[in-house]
């Protein structure tokens, strides 16, 4: 796939890929323990994350460079950016986990509280870095006070430089990404108007969702093997989809009021800016009637993905049905050398994801 939009730097997908929603306030409490709750951990586990990112652009020709763990002067990673006039653009990171936050909760008088050390922190970072950003993994169902008066308070340091204040759930839901899923999420961006990707994209659009996971899950298999499937086995795999895809609506619709009860937006210090930024984005829900297995079933067969064999008492998988998505395949496993289910999963992340 070729580069179609070139007004994205490191930085400012980075910015992109902390806005995922789909995680909840419970779902912080879960993720930010044990081996989780360590800074040490939460500073490696970005540092992977923005490695995976940088790597996606240098796949498609773009020279970058690496990040650094600074861990003095305020910063615990350091991000060096070109921004769109060439200018080298400097992003520093404070990492703060669980542990810290459970120390502030039990800090004992006349001890310096986390706001206290973020503040001096902010200080300290604005004479390394061009902007500094807050990243609180910690349970948000517990410390819900203490994001918010982190953001409030740091509010007299944007005079030094930018800050913005990523709450717990964007910070579960990016360290939830594997690197493949951050490799197709920076080639969404990158690549967006690219006639494969759009080609695919297309391609699925209009199949049910159980129909489409059924085609990806597929799609790899037949390609390789020229696979070959009985009725009972597609039966039970499109009810398996057509639950997943029931379940998936719940989460979201559960998601979506846990928005509304903490504040879905990412946290930011400077409120003008976050005015004048668009964080919308479209739903991961299915709006159409619920479907039977059996018109999933005929969907398939009328797509020509299912060809019935009726002197074997089976169907055909006919992948080039879809040939934008057999392109993007390829493309997975050429390009960016994954493996066959490893590219599976990348196809099926660009095709089905609404950013």
């Amino acid at each position: 796939m070729r580069i179609t939009s070139d007004q994205y730097s490191p930085i400012d997908l980075l910015a992109e890929i902390v806005r995922r929603r789909g995680t909840t306030a419970a779902d912080t409490r879960r993720f930010f323990v044990d081996e989780k709750a360590k800074h040490d951990w939460l500073v490696e586990e970005w540092t992977s994350r923005i490695d995976a990112m940088l790597e996606s652009f240098r796949r498609y020709g773009f020279d970058v460079h690496a990040t650094q763990h600074i861990r003095d002067q305020g910063v615990d990673i350091l991000l060096r950016a070109d921004d769109h006039h060439g200018k080298s653009w400097k992003l520093g990171l404070q990492v703060k986990g669980e542990l810290e936050a459970q120390r502030d909760k039990k800090k004992k008088a006349g001890q310096e509280s986390m706001i206290g050390t973020l503040k001096r922190q902010a200080f300290e970072a604005s004479s390394i870095v061009d902007e500094w950003w807050v990243l609180c993994c910690f349970d948000q169902t517990e410390h819900q006070a203490l994001v918010q008066g982190i953001s409030a308070e740091l509010i007299g340091a944007k005079k030094l430089l930018p800050i913005k204040v990523l709450d717990s759930r964007a910070c579960a839901a990016a360290l939830g990404l594997s690197d493949a899923e951050v490799d197709a999420f920076c080639t969404l961006f990158l690549c967006r108007d690219d006639e494969i990707l759009k080609a695919a994209r297309t391609e699925v659009v209009d199949l049910h969702p159980a129909a489409s996971l059924f085609v990806l899950k597929h799609l790899a298999s037949a390609l390789s093997d020229g696979e070959h499937i009985s009725r009972e086995e597609v039966a039970a795999a499109l009810e398996d989809f057509v639950q997943d895809v029931e379940e998936e609506n719940e989460e979201d619709h559960a998601s979506s009021d846990d928005d509304d009860e903490h504040d879905s937006e990412l946290l930011a210090v400077d409120q003008e800016e976050d005015a004048d930024e668009d964080f919308s984005e479209v739903e991961d829900v299915d709006t159409r009637e619920p479907m039977e297995v059996h018109d999933v079933l005929n969907e398939l067969e009328s797509s020509g993905f299912l060809e019935w064999i009726s002197n074997q008492d089976s169907y055909r998988l006919v992948p080039t049905t879809f040939p934008g998505l057999c392109a993007l395949f390829f493309e997975a496993r050429v390009r960016h050398e994954l493996h066959p289910v490893a590219a599976s999963e990348y196809m099926r992340w660009l095709v089905r994801s609404h950013w």
